[in-house]
């Protein structure tokens, strides 16, 4: 009765971890533990764990809760799980059964499967995968987190299966879905996020919801952590204001209202078709379009080609307001 326990490793580097429990049995022929009621484990200088039941083995080295578990590491984490096994030799932290981690950011981690390797500042994340934030929710089937040494925060978290992220802020409002996602980080804040797979991206920051897709999306962060810019590669298409589309090779989206494509870029306003490279968008009441390329343009009464083009067209009327083409410009209508 009220006993503590103190298993050693092997060599210095490994840290002595200290069980203390109301009852605990001590097998001499296999040199197992196993301790009940109001277990409390020290799993290394900085984690402590609660438990009302462990068993250690001796001959694997290993602590394993046998219910429901809390985990805590003061200043980073406080985790829960329905069983925990600690590797005592290779520092390798395995939990299961409704895992919900809160970190001191308020950051919250929920999956059904984890393990944590402290050697290598990795956690694999095998059962489905749940984080929540301030600024919003990722879902995912599989995922790895890689930690920074000494502050155990995020410097990149990987998603793969089924990912769907949702972010809010002050004037954003965008949900992703994609095969797989990863995002970068630094301090707390994010750095830049990459989908790849049948990526699409919302926003739903206007009555009108827009859709930008692609085989990758690539978004960029300012300071406060809102995203500035999101670019698509491969299979580019957008939807612009009122339900038009655009598609290229690449199309590189600012939030502030700017977009621009890279070649093979097809353009369609209502019944104008603009065909060429490396456009200029503008978003606002009209839609503002220029390109220094080569550009065609397929209007109702004919068709347009020129060296350099700028036209401003009308979303809600539908309708091309102006229109200039400079450099070697052909006019073809009727057959004329």
């Amino acid at each position: 009765e009220d006993v503590t326990v103190v298993l050693y490793g092997d060599d210095d580097a490994i840290p002595e971890r200290r069980i203390h429990g109301d009852r605990c049995a001590y097998d001499q022929s296999t040199n197992d533990i196993q301790c009940d009621g109001n277990v409390e484990m020290l799993l290394d200088e900085r984690t402590s764990g609660r438990t009302a039941a462990m068993a250690y083995d001796h001959e694997g080295r290993t602590i394993t809760t046998l219910a429901a578990t809390e985990i805590v590491r003061p200043g980073q984490f406080e985790g829960r799980a329905e069983r925990m096994t600690l590797g005592v030799e290779n520092n390798v932290l395995d939990v299961s059964g409704r895992v919900r981690v809160v970190m001191t950011d308020g950051s919250v981690l929920e999956t059904e499967n984890a393990r944590y390797d402290q050697n290598a500042d990795l956690i694999q994340v095998a059962g489905g995968l749940r984080m929540t934030n301030e600024d919003g929710t990722v879902t995912g089937v599989r995922a790895e987190i890689s930690l920074s040494p000494q502050s155990l925060e995020p410097q990149e978290i990987r998603v793969w299966g089924e990912v769907d992220a949702e972010l809010s802020g002050p004037s954003t409002h965008l949900v992703l879905t994609a095969n797989e996602l990863t995002v970068r980080m630094s301090l707390g804040r994010v750095l830049g996020a990459q989908a790849d797979g049948d990526a699409v991206l919302e926003s739903r920051a206007s009555e009108s919801s827009r859709l930008l897709s692609g085989d990758t999306l690539d978004a960029t962060f300012d300071a406060l952590g809102q995203v500035q810019s999101v670019e698509a590669e491969g299979n580019a298409q957008m939807q612009l204001e009122g339900g038009e589309r655009l598609d290229s090779v690449r199309i590189r989206n600012e939030l502030s209202g700017s977009i621009v494509t890279a070649e093979n870029s097809v353009l369609q306003l209502g019944e104008y078709r603009l065909d060429g490279s490396h456009f200029v968008i503008e978003q606002g009441k009209n839609i503002t379009f220029r390109t220094e390329s080569p550009a065609s343009i397929e209007m109702p009464t004919g068709s347009l080609r020129g060296g350099q083009t700028e036209a401003q067209f009308d979303p809600d009327a539908r309708t091309l307001i102006t229109l200039v083409q400079l450099g070697d410009v052909e006019f073809l209508q009727e057959g004329r």
